[in-house]
C-alpha cells in the first residue's frame, strides 16, 4: 500500500512538472531569462548571450544602429566584447511595455561607461532578444 502511495505520488509530481514546463518557453519565465543574458554579457560570452537572440536583432554601438542576422549578431557582439572588455554590468531597471520586456543596465568597461538596453520578446520558442543597445554613458 505505501509503495503504491509513493509511486501515485512520484507520477503526480512528475506529470504537475512536465505540464509547468511545457507551459514555459524554454523552461524559464522572464526573470530567468533575464538573469541568463545578465550572467552572458557580465562574462563577456557572445555565444551565450546568442542562444536568447531572435533570428534578426538590432544592434547598436555608440549609436551606429543595424540589423544583423543571429550569427553575424554573435560576431559583432563578440568584437564589442574585445574592445571593451566587461569589469563589471548589472541591470539597473527593468519592466514592461506592452508585448515587450525592456531592461537598462550599466556596462563597464576599462575603455568606459555605458548604458544599455535590451528589449526581450516571448515567442513560441522562448524569450528572445530583439534589441540590444550599447551607448556611451555621458
Amino acid at each position: 500500500m505505501y509503495q503504491r502511495l509513493l509511486f501515485s505520488f512520484f507520477i503526480s509530481c512528475l506529470l504537475m512538472f512536465a505540464l509547468t514546463s511545457a507551459s514555459l518557453p524554454q523552461g524559464q519565465d522572464i526573470g530567468a531569462a533575464v538573469k541568463s543574458i545578465e550572467r552572458a554579457i557580465a562574462s563577456n560570452n557572445a555565444t551565450e548571450l546568442a542562444a536568447f537572440l531572435s533570428n534578426e536583432v538590432e544592434i547598436t554601438i555608440n549609436q551606429k544602429e543595424e540589423l544583423y542576422p543571429r550569427k553575424q549578431a554573435e560576431f559583432v557582439i563578440k568584437e564589442f566584447f574585445l574592445s571593451n572588455p566587461v569589469q563589471s554590468f548589472r541591470i539597473l531597471h527593468q519592466g514592461n511595455s506592452s508585448d515587450t520586456h525592456y531592461a537598462v543596465g550599466e556596462y563597464v568597461s576599462s575603455r568606459g561607461r555605458y548604458d544599455t538596453n535590451i528589449f526581450i520578446k516571448r515567442t513560441s520558442k522562448g524569450y528572445v532578444v530583439e534589441q540590444l543597445r550599447f551607448e556611451r554613458a555621458k
